[in-house]
């Protein structure tokens, strides 16, 4: 995986989440976007790019609030 594809996977991941699943404005696409981006730069470090993406789901997944509270 090149980071063509990460951009790619991680444009669509990023509009899924929140065009599909996000039905408040508590989303915090700001945090979203700075986490791809750790995460891109965790898979050039690594040299795998999967690596990194997986990391940044996981991530956002564990950060990402529905705003109930």
């Amino acid at each position: 995986m090149d980071l063509f594809y990460y951009i790619f996977l991680s444009i669509v991941y990023l509009l899924t989440m929140h065009l599909a699943l996000s039905t408040t404005r508590e989303f915090h696409f700001f945090e979203a976007i700075s986490l791809f981006s750790l995460g891109g730069f965790i898979g050039s470090s690594l040299d795998s790019y999967i690596t990194g993406f997986v990391f940044a789901v996981v991530m956002h997944l564990i950060f990402w609030n529905k705003g109930a509270d």
